[in-house]
């Protein structure tokens, strides 16, 4: 079976087309820190919190991986001050 043009292009392509995500899984005050840093910043979009168990969850995207990292670098330093937090970017499954 002949794979889609439109599926061979996404599956060739050097970077996912869509730009960088990272995968936020944490304690509430830290993920809740960094979601409301980054919520402002109209370049990113900001999905979550949402409970996942006893942590909570979010999801960040942005244009490309350097937007992404200055918006981590930024908002991450005194998050991580409130409990554990883990940051996954360009994670393979969400």
């Amino acid at each position: 079976m002949p794979i889609p043009a439109s599926s061979a292009t996404i599956t060739s392509a050097p970077v996912a087309p869509f730009g960088a995500l990272a995968h936020l899984r944490g304690e509430v005050d830290p993920v809740t820190r960094v979601v409301e840093a980054l919520r402002p910043d109209a370049t990113l979009t900001v999905l979550g919190p949402l409970e996942a168990g006893t942590a909570q969850e979010a999801l960040v995207r942005a244009a490309n991986a350097e937007s992404l990292a200055d918006a981590l670098g930024a908002a991450l330093p005194s998050a991580r001050l409130l409990g554990r937090l883990r940051v996954e970017v360009d994670p393979p499954r969400i």
